[in-house]
């Protein structure tokens, strides 16, 4: 039985775990014998960058189009408006469609315009939110939107976290290490415990959902 780590920034090969390692176009370098996903991150936008994912999309490696999205805390609006993260961010879901690859989403305060997009463009292909540490009202309308829900280390401290978790269907959800030092089981043990499963049943549900999302 494996761990699915849907999105982490560790390069990292454990035994029992299959990741995603999430490439920065621009910044990070592709991992050795590591499945990845590549995007342009809106902390790190560059139109260029968009060279850079197109160049390595087609690698057999490559699982994802992503982290990619919009990030309205103003640290990142005062770099990039959102007017060019919203391109490149399009630019991204134009790929996406073209290449058959799921997307995964960095959504900061941009929910409202991430459903509208979601609206507007129909997507065939996943869109998947990662590290969502929102609340289960916002939860389900996302679900309700056809999105997926990726949770990480949140799900360990925030109450609001754990209740959105346990608000939505088991087929429409991830879990993840993204940047915390958390391992990926303590991450699935913790929601095992949630959702009032043996943590081989939620094993054997990620993995479904895995399939279902990364096999179209």
């Amino acid at each position: 039985m494996i761990y699915i780590d849907i999105h982490t920034h560790q390069k990292t090969n454990t035994d029992g775990v299959f990741s995603i390692y999430n490439v920065i176009a621009g910044r990070d370098k592709l991992p050795e014998n590591q499945f990845f996903s590549i995007g342009v991150h809106p902390w790190y936008l560059n139109s260029a960058y968009l060279g850079i994912v197109n160049k390595n999309i087609s690698n057999p490696n490559c699982l994802a189009i992503g982290e990619c999205g919009m990030d309205a805390l103003p640290q990142s609006t005062e770099k990039y408006a959102l007017e060019l993260q919203e391109r490149v961010f399009t630019a991204q879901i134009h790929l996406a469609e073209k290449h058959r690859k799921p997307l995964i989403i960095h959504c900061v305060k941009c929910y409202d315009k991430l459903l509208h997009l979601k609206k507007q463009y129909q997507p065939l292909m996943p869109w998947i939110i990662h590290g969502y540490t929102k609340n289960k009202e916002l939860a389900l309308q996302m679900i309700n939107a056809g999105f997926y829900l990726s949770f990480g280390a949140g799900i360990l401290r925030s109450k609001t976290n754990q209740e959105a978790l346990k608000s939505l269907p088991l087929n429409r959800f991830f879990l993840e290490t993204d940047m915390a030092q958390n391992s990926i089981n303590e991450i699935y043990e913790t929601a095992a415990s949630l959702l009032s499963l043996k943590v081989s049943d939620l094993q054997l549900q990620i993995q479904s959902n895995f399939m279902h999302v990364f096999e179209k």
